[in-house]
């Protein structure tokens, strides 16, 4: 059984992180490649989370941001715990992490239809039957 937890990361590491988040708060962007997703990318790395599933972090993360996504699934996408649960999850179940991560970019933070890609809000009560068809698709 894997553990839960993520390893600790380095502090250099933690600390580029943290000074991404302030240059990206004060100053609202950062130099390319110091954005805090892409030390969130280097962390998930660093902790073994394969490539390809890193990158697909990494984009959910930077989209989260910069499209002002709700508090809720900015959180789940990393940016209340310097993406540690992002982290644990990729590590624990990589396919949940996959599947969760393609749906958020999909339906741009639960506020597009995937499928017709007609703008449905992110308070929509539709989001259960369109995730279950989503999900559907996926498996066929």
């Amino acid at each position: 059984m894997k553990s839960t937890s993520t390893p600790e990361t380095p502090a250099p590491i933690r600390e580029a992180y943290r000074q991404s988040l302030d240059v990206l708060s004060t100053q609202g962007f950062c130099v390319y490649g110091q954005y805090p997703w892409d030390g969130w990318q280097r962390m998930a790395l660093l902790h073994g989370v394969p490539e390809e599933l890193a990158a697909l972090g990494r984009a959910v993360m930077r989209e989260a941001h910069q499209h002002a996504w709700e508090e809720r699934l900015s959180s789940l996408c990393g940016w209340n715990d310097e993406g540690r649960r992002m982290i644990a999850l990729a590590l624990r179940s990589p396919e949940t992490a996959r599947r969760r991560w393609d749906w958020l970019l999909e339906s741009d933070g639960q506020r597009v239809d995937p499928a017709t890609h007609e703008w449905i809000g992110e308070e929509s009560g539709e989001w259960p039957r369109l995730r279950r068809r989503w999900m559907k698709e996926r498996r066929a």
